[in-house]
């Protein structure tokens, strides 16, 4: 591009300058083909880890994923040391549990992986503290067991399902139950 059209382009309005890149990407851009068939997972959720397990929430009910060491809290006096307090995020008034120090009693610590995992419900948002989230899985309905191995903690009674893949047990998280399980709406004081 020369100096001159480079100037013209900075005098234009900004919209237009955008529409331009958008018509020279578009004649660049070649047609996307693909050698491999796309195959359809049966099962979508976010993959994450409570201590050495790993789990995956729904993916149609997470809301949001945000950073542990960047998300201020208020602390709810009296409430159990899993409660880690409430948040605003984006305006939505939500509750922070530390899942980990819930379901296997290790506190999570503020480190560069661990991350509050927002759930929806009808009933409102829910945020989960976690070790680390691991991305997106996708699984087929053959890699789902009957039976996986005993997953650590409370972790068993919020489950609704295994999967088994890349050698590594998958608990698929009753999110729903997680959410309106009782000791987060009427926490005992300690």
């Amino acid at each position: 591009m020369t100096q001159q059209k480079k100037r013209h382009n900075s005098l234009q309005h900004p919209l237009l300058v955008l529409q331009d890149i958008q018509t020279q990407c578009q004649q660049t851009q070649s047609p996307v083909t693909t050698t491999t068939p796309v195959t359809h997972a049966n099962y979508i959720g976010l993959a994450f880890k409570i201590g050495m397990n790993h789990l995956i929430f729904p993916k149609t009910m997470v809301s949001g994923i945000y950073s542990h060491r960047f998300t201020k809290f208020s602390a709810v006096p009296g409430a159990q040391h899993w409660m880690k307090g409430l948040c605003n995020l984006h305006g939505q008034l939500v509750i922070i549990i530390d899942l980990n120090q819930y379901l296997i009693e290790e506190t999570t610590p503020p480190c560069r992986n661990s991350r509050i995992i927002v759930l929806h419900s009808g009933s409102g948002n829910v945020g989960f503290l976690v070790s680390e989230v691991l991305g997106i899985k996708y699984f087929q309905h053959s890699e789902q067991i009957k039976k996986g191995p005993a997953f650590g903690g409370l972790i068993a009674r919020f489950l609704s399902g295994v999967f088994y893949q890349d050698d590594i047990y998958w608990g698929v998280c009753a999110a729903e139950k997680l959410i309106h399980n009782a000791d987060f709406h009427h926490p005992h004081l300690e």
